[in-house]
């Protein structure tokens, strides 16, 4: 895991024109990763029983239930941090009409959609262009406010009833179609939140979250009390009655905890940058004017050349290394399982299959460290560096190796204080691989970003996902210590049980009748053959090979799946092997599994650095994925802060000269004292619409002042400004030494002192293409009409014309 972060951070490093000696790696380093990934997955092969043990059980249900609840809470108050900003992103009084929004948008999927008399889909073959995505999104056909506020209190009202559990499964997937919906109208105002939110609920959709805390499992409990059926803390011993939490699939939440992870690791590999490597980045995002809740610049006099950089440095370790939490994980698991380690040639297989992965991981390093390594004046050369990370990797693979062998067959006793401690695998998993400390170090970073800094629900919802690390029982534990804790504190309404201090209660037992016992498996020889008619389609595809092999090699590998899925349950009932209890019977962990493994390779696929030392397979094998990614709304990017933080505060100034000629300073930014209050509690989109226009999303500069140039005339009864001008302000941070040596700025005080102006565009609003309100806007408010020659339209109405899915290519 170490061998992969690393290889992550060396092909992150920052390059800004294309490497063409990167590029000519480039295949060197996907063969390496083809065959690093080829043996963690014959691994898995390898270990199929465990594979299927850790994803296919049932498990108890709490876990699931509260995060639904949390994460209602969390879709809730996104919503309310957008409030002020709804209208301006989600209708066609806002940023885009709705016909430009579908032009700008998502041009492909409706290349067969014609607008006027007959709006609508030419052709079932252009609903189906629709239905390939990416945005779906109800508000690209019909935006006016009074649509979207229905549209936005029918979200609110599904993802209340996700909340309280009532028809949770139907009620999770109408929220999660109806957020789909919201998001894919304006991507402008996306954060780190967002993407979280986009990843995570495709998951709870999956998983059956209503089996606890909801109103749909305490209806049936109620059902099941008055018929006597109902196994309650004093019927605990007849196994009879049912249970009040039934288990529930665990691989959903299997799917969270490796997505969290992900989300770590790959946010750590981007941050590259000399600022990070220099400690200097958190004193850089705390001093950026979006984001801070108090002044930090006294703070970072104090603390900007000690403090921060240990925790700078603390953190982006911390990043890096928090996949080392699944280790922990999965080991104690099979610990607590009662797996031991293969013997005889499968052992010897084992070893094999790590010692590749980490050779292939190192191969990559050093391959690709030649055109990404820099030689300053005096220091080591490239071979030196190759050579010395070669012997560091290799003495490394070597130490893990036996410690973990030590710690396994013989772990030390050592004698502290007079006590005796016994290190084995399970307390080095425990500690120093497990939840407590990964876990902990995160809930610090995050409750420390957000009391310093304004980042909206970024923080409180990756605290959240925490949750999904901890069992069901665990959580009931949790739940009733603090029940007890508001029992002291004389809070009414809770239950006597906890008040009183009882455990909670079990859930379902593993030998309920309920569960699936059989012993169907896939055979390893088809899960085999799979892998390899996966590794020949890739060679296929590489080698240019005739072009009815590819397809052929897929053939081979689903006909052997299903061979393999017939021959397993053939032998479902035949005694010995592993038998559950299971989420369900044969054909549907096959379904799972096949989810499993393709939301797992989809999200890998498309997370491979955009660098040149992946040139040559990361489109091929991104397009590969695209489409699973569409569908499921999972796509993602977790280079936040990278590969350095921003060293600059942009503001943006909206400057509107009015018809009289007279010109009006907006004050949209919070460089006005108007629009950021000291303490800064809620947070506001408004900054990162700024940076987002500032910065790489030019494309919207234009945009934003047609959407001036009419909001002016609605707000003055249709009269229409001469012109919008954009402005891009800004000063450099003071870099840390400075501040340390010289004492704080006062940031207003800076600006006007050294600060920088910059006219990014000016635009003519009577002559500037959507820029005038249109008659049907202008009737909608009491406005009167006008000549609809004096309405220039970015895209003219489309009322006639055929599907042409290359049309918008």
């Amino acid at each position: 895991m170490a061998g992969l972060g690393v290889s992550s951070l060396l092909a992150l490093s920052s390059d800004r024109v294309p490497n063409l000696e990167a590029r000519a790696l480039s295949p060197t380093v996907g063969w390496l990763v083809l065959l690093a990934l080829a043996s963690f997955i014959g691994l898995c092969i390898l270990h199929a029983d465990r594979w299927r043990r850790l994803w296919l059980r049932a498990e108890d249900p709490r876990t699931i239930g509260l995060f639904r609840i949390l994460f209602a809470i969390a879709l809730l108050l996104n919503v309310v941090g957008m409030w002020e900003q709804l209208e301006f992103l989600f209708t066609d009084e806002g940023l885009f009409y709705t016909d430009s929004a579908r032009k700008l948008l998502a041009a492909k999927q409706f290349a067969g959609y014609v607008e006027g008399e007959h709006e609508g889909f030419v052709s079932g073959a252009a609903v189906l262009e629709f239905l390939r995505g990416p945005r779906y999104s109800l508000l690209l056909l019909r935006s006016d406010p009074a649509f979207f506020w229905l549209h936005l209190w029918a979200f609110v009202g599904a993802t209340v009833a996700m909340l309280v559990g009532w028809r949770t499964r139907t009620a999770t997937i109408v929220a999660w179609l109806l957020m789909t919906s919201l998001t894919g109208r304006n991507p402008i105002y996306w954060t780190g939140a967002n993407v979280v939110y986009k990843a995570f609920f495709f998951l709870l959709v999956l998983s059956r979250s209503g089996h606890a805390y909801s109103v749909d499992n305490w209806l049936r409990c109620r059902k099941l009390r008055r018929a006597g059926r109902l196994r309650t803390r004093e019927h605990q011993a007849d196994t009879t009655r049912e249970p009040i939490h039934r288990r529930i699939p665990a691989w959903p939440r299997m799917l969270m905890i490796l997505q969290l992870a992900t989300v770590y690791l790959y946010t750590g590999s981007a941050k590259t940058g000399g600022i990070w490597a220099a400690g200097d980045s958190l004193y850089y995002a705390l001093n950026l004017d979006h984001f801070y809740r108090m002044p930090p610049q006294l703070m970072s006099q104090l603390f900007a050349t000690n403090i921060f950089r240990v925790m700078t440095w603390t953190v982006h370790f911390w990043q890096i290394g928090f996949p080392l939490l699944l280790v922990g994980m999965v080991t104690r698991f099979q610990l607590r399982e009662g797996f031991t380690p293969l013997p005889g040639w499968r052992g010897w297989l084992t070893r094999l299959g790590w010692t590749v992965i980490g050779l292939a991981s190192l191969g990559v390093c050093v391959v690709a460290l030649p055109v990404h390594y820099v030689q300053h004046p005096g220091g080591p050369s490239v071979q030196v560096v190759q050579w010395s990370v070669a012997t560091g990797w290799l003495l490394a693979m070597v130490a893990i190796a036996l410690l973990w062998r030590k710690l396994r067959d013989r772990p030390p006793v050592f004698t502290v204080l007079g006590q005796r401690i016994r290190v084995d695998l399970q307390t080095a998993c425990t500690w120093f691989l497990g939840r407590r400390l990964w876990l902990t170090i995160g809930v610090f970073f995050h409750l420390q970003i957000f009391m310093l800094m304004n980042i909206g629900m970024f923080a409180p919802i990756m605290i959240m996902v925490y949750l999904c690390c901890l069992n069901g029982s665990e959580t009931a534990s949790l739940l009733r210590a603090l029940g007890r804790i508001l029992h002291r504190l004389r809070v009414p309404g809770i239950p006597a049980d906890v008040a009183r201090g009882e455990p909670p209660l079990p859930a379902e037992s593993a030998d309920s009748p309920r569960l699936h016992h059989d012993g169907a498996a896939m055979p390893r020889a088809a899960l085999l053959l799979a892998l390899l008619a996966a590794i020949g389609f890739v060679c296929a595809h590489a080698f240019a090979w005739p072009r009815p092999l590819a397809p052929s090699f897929v053939a081979l590998g689903v006909l052997g799946l299903v061979a393999g899925a017939i021959s397993g349950w053939r032998r479902r009932g035949t005694a010995g092997g592993d038998h559950g209890p299971w989420a369900y019977g044969p054909v549907g962990r096959t379904l799972a599994n096949a989810i499993v493994v393709t939301h797992i390779t989809a999200v890998a696929l498309h997370c491979i650095p955009d660098k040149d030392s992946c040139w040559s397979f990361r489109g091929t094998a991104g397009a590969l994925v695209k489409p699973w990614l569409d569908v499921t709304q999972t796509a993602q990017s977790w280079d936040m802060f990278a590969p350095n933080p921003m060293r600059t505060n942009d503001f943006l100034e909206v400057l509107v000269t009015d018809a009289a000629g007279e010109t009006w300073d907006l004050r949209t930014d919070v460089n006005s004292p108007r629009n950021k209050q000291i303490p800064w509690i809620w947070y506001d989109r408004a900054g990162k619409i700024t940076r987002r226009v500032i910065g790489e999303g030019k494309w919207y500069r234009s945009w934003l002042a047609r959407y001036h140039c009419r909001r002016w005339a609605l707000d003055h009864d249709g009269e229409m400004p001469r012109t919008v001008e954009l402005v891009r302000v800004w000063y450099e941070i003071p870099p840390p030494d400075k501040v340390a040596r010289l004492g704080y700025y006062r940031p207003a005080e800076l600006l006007a002192r050294e600060g920088h102006r910059s006219s990014l565009l000016t635009v003519t609003c009577a002559t500037e293409e959507d820029g005038q309100l249109t008659n049907e806007i202008r009737a909608r408010h009491g406005l009167p009409q006008v000549d609809e020659r004096t309405i220039r339209r970015r895209h003219p109405k489309r009322d006639t014309g055929r599907f042409d899915p290359d049309a918008a290519d």
